[in-house]
């Protein structure tokens, strides 16, 4: 345990040493750039009631590489590797301790290192953009929460501005690796529904284990699927409006298309008021069954927010409403709705009317205190354990972050969350759980 600290905090002096990002050599000649990070999360207390999980201490360590250009002008090589694990802090063996399982890539913390980013990436004078291979899609429905260790994809992707104001996106999704949250994802925050993570990802119980590369085939568990094929519009060409349209179309799967739209109004010199709408259908393809429903997918999920932002201040309130008929296929973990919470994410199920409000404020420069409240009432999805809603879902987040500097990141959380399923079959099913995240990072 103590070595493992005396590591990370060596790693965090090195980082700290860097004078500069852009490496070159004596004559003067770029040769790259390199960026890192050291992250570290620690639970500091949870109820004991076997439910939620009040025990973990984990980490990331990041360092990446991105090349001059080679061959032509903005053609680039990244690599990207990663660290996970244990500090030494987790309490494993302990009887009436629950481990935060979404800290770690591995069974019971163990190391993984994976170079999750390795790509060539081209830009041609800001009007064609391409990058081919493992990578961090920053798309709606590929744009991931995680803990520590990310979720990565391969992927194939090329991008134009058609006009002034309007940019297209093509890419081929072929395999994802499932990060550090993937557990959570499903057991925590999907309980077991099918609507926010996937089961055959636990290795412990047999699945497919995480920090590797898996086919989209074999993730959702078809004979056959050439993966996801995404095609992307955003237009930016009226003043304050911004518009976005994709469709992600998964062979043999799903079919998911989502628009959003935001529109920013100028109330005075120093207020902005920004009005949010979205959409979100998913469909079967070639009548692929929901294996938690057994029927066809038909699922549905609109939503609108508002917020009122200034430069020491920002308040919203969000509204989400599901599908009657029907819950989202989500085992990528896929989170595009404005009503989310730390650990809830109840709008991809059936028939429900979910609303967030909440804001934050900065007291002093770099000290910002954050608290949101969201009430998900009760969905009419079972979970493949049989429980059905008790009680209205809801969920308290505070948060305290300090950000002296660029590159230090420090939180203080608290999530204050009771499931729907609370109570049935006489277990408790309530969070209240307070974390420590602290980072240091440069960035390229």
């Amino acid at each position: 345990m103590i070595y493992k600290i005396v590591v990370l905090v060596g790693m965090l002096g090195i980082f700290t040493h860097f004078s500069a990002v852009e490496l070159k050599t004596d004559n003067g000649k770029d040769v790259g750039t390199v960026s890192g990070m050291i992250k570290a999360m620690h639970v500091l207390y949870d109820k004991d009631n076997g439910y939620t999980p009040n025990n973990g201490s984990g980490y990331l360590v990041k360092l990446k590489y991105e090349s001059p250009d080679i061959f032509t002008d903005s053609l680039k090589v990244g690599i990207g590797a990663y660290l996970n694990g244990d500090t030494g802090l987790t309490e494993w063996e302990s009887a009436d301790k629950k481990p935060a399982r979404g800290m770690f890539a591995a069974p019971r913390g163990g190391e993984t290192a994976q170079f999750g980013e390795i790509y060539l990436s081209y830009k041609y004078k800001n009007r064609v953009r391409a990058k081919l291979g493992r990578q961090i899609l920053n798309t709606p429905m590929t744009k991931i929460k995680f803990s520590l260790m990310p979720n990565f994809y391969e992927a194939y992707g090329i991008g134009t501005e058609v006009i002034s104001g309007l940019s297209l996106d093509l890419m081929q999704i072929t395999t994802l690796s499932y990060g550090s949250r993937a557990v959570t994802d499903w057991m925590l925050i999907g309980e077991a529904t099918g609507t926010a993570g996937a089961p055959n990802v636990i290795e412990e119980k047999g699945g497919l284990g995480q920090a590797d590369f898996i086919s989209i085939k074999d993730i959702a568990g078809v004979d056959d699927s050439a993966g996801i094929t995404a095609l992307g519009a955003t237009y930016k060409g009226v003043k304050n409006l911004e518009v976005s349209i994709w469709d992600y179309y998964t062979d043999n799967i799903v079919n998911n298309f989502y628009a959003d739209a935001i529109y920013t109004l100028g109330l005075s010199e120093s207020i902005k008021m920004k009005l949010s709408a979205q959409y979100l259908n998913q469909q079967s393809v070639d009548n692929f069954k929901n294996p938690y429903t057994k029927k066809d997918i038909d699922f549905w999920l609109a939503g609108a927010k508002a917020e009122l932002k200034s430069k020491a201040w920002n308040f919203f309130i969000a509204y989400n409403q599901s599908s009657k008929s029907d819950q989202m296929y989500n085992i990528f973990g896929s989170d595009v709705a404005y009503t989310s919470s730390l650990f809830s994410r109840n709008q991809y199920r059936k028939d429900v009317k979910a609303y967030k409000f909440g804001g934050n404020y900065e007291v002093i420069k770099g000290l910002k205190l954050f608290a949101t409240y969201a009430n998900y009432g009760k969905s009419k999805t079972v979970t493949t354990k049989g429980w059905q809603s008790t009680t209205d879902a809801y969920e308290i987040d505070f948060c305290i972050i300090y950000k002296p500097t660029k590159a230090w990141f420090l939180a203080f959380c608290n999530a204050i969350r009771t499931s729907e399923y609370d109570g049935y079959g006489g277990a408790q099913r309530e969070q209240n759980h307070v974390r420590l995240i602290g980072s240091y990072s440069f960035n390229a």
